[in-house]
């Protein structure tokens, strides 16, 4: 009870130690959707991904999975859906 009591007085007194406070405090959560959105990167990657090499192995013509895709750009467009 004393360490609790102790960090918040701490945090209290010191707005930078808060800021490090819950960034420290909130950093683990972040860390797994960064690792996960690293992998599908590699994995998806036109050039060098993971995927396109075991389709490419097998003879199978290999999409560009992550380029832009500019017939959709141009339909949305149309209607005033240029956001999508």
């Amino acid at each position: 009870m004393g360490l609790g009591l102790s960090l918040a007085m701490a945090l209290l007194l010191s707005a930078r130690a808060l800021g490090v406070f819950r960034t420290v405090y909130f950093l683990p959560s972040l860390l797994p959707a960064t690792a996960s959105a690293v992998v599908w990167v590699f994995i998806f990657h036109p050039t060098f991904g993971l995927l396109n090499r075991m389709l490419a192995g097998a003879g199978i013509e290999v999409p560009a999975w992550t380029a832009p895709d500019r017939s959709r750009n141009k339909r949305c467009g149309k209607r005033g859906l240029s956001f999508i």
